[in-house]
């Protein structure tokens, strides 16, 4: 398939699970995202045609974890992230409680470092890189999210799933 074909399916695939919810779609989305994707969080995939000239948020798409030097980070399926350019930061929309990842480098569609890329760094550069960036395979991972209806599903689905740990967390936080 070129390009085009793919891009053609994907966003079949796209319309279908965001009117749907289809959790089984989900691995189809990120193989097709690793075909198609950019390493830009501005204009990753975009869709003229429907208005999408932006996207608003990312859903991530299976479990991933990020390993840095000293500590490990994780991302959850489902989750919803959004990216705040004039602060360079990520927010977890769907985290209880919400995180804000001020570095910004978390969402970074595209990338990918493994272990075996050691090779291709002095000690030192591959040090910073793995502080930076963290041990991680982000191909394929963000789906992105164009309109605000959509958004708030997710959230809202997400969250509902989390009800039960949201309410312990907000009782506890009530009796410190």
């Amino acid at each position: 398939m070129n390009k085009e074909e793919i891009l053609k399916k994907f966003w079949g695939i796209y319309d279908e699970y965001i009117q749907t919810g289809e959790k089984n779609l989900r691995s189809k989305l990120s193989d097709l995202l690793k075909k198609i994707e950019k390493e830009d969080k501005v204009n990753q995939i975009l869709r003229p045609e429907k208005g999408w000239n932006k996207i608003l948020a990312w859903q991530v798409l299976r479990e991933q974890s990020f390993v840095f030097n000293e500590s490990s980070f994780f991302l959850f399926e489902e989750e919803i992230l959004l990216w705040v350019p004039d602060r360079n930061c990520d927010i977890f929309l769907t985290r209880i409680p919400s995180e804000e990842v001020e570095t910004g480098l978390i969402l970074r569609p595209g990338f990918k470092l493994e272990r075996d890329d050691k090779r291709e760094f002095s000690p030192l550069e591959w040090e910073e890189t793995v502080e930076k960036y963290g041990i991680t395979d982000e191909r394929g991972l963000y789906l992105p999210l164009y309109e605000v209806e959509t958004v708030e599903k997710f959230c809202f689905s997400r969250l509902e799933e989390a009800k039960e740990s949201v309410i312990d967390y907000l009782k506890k936080m009530r009796n410190q």
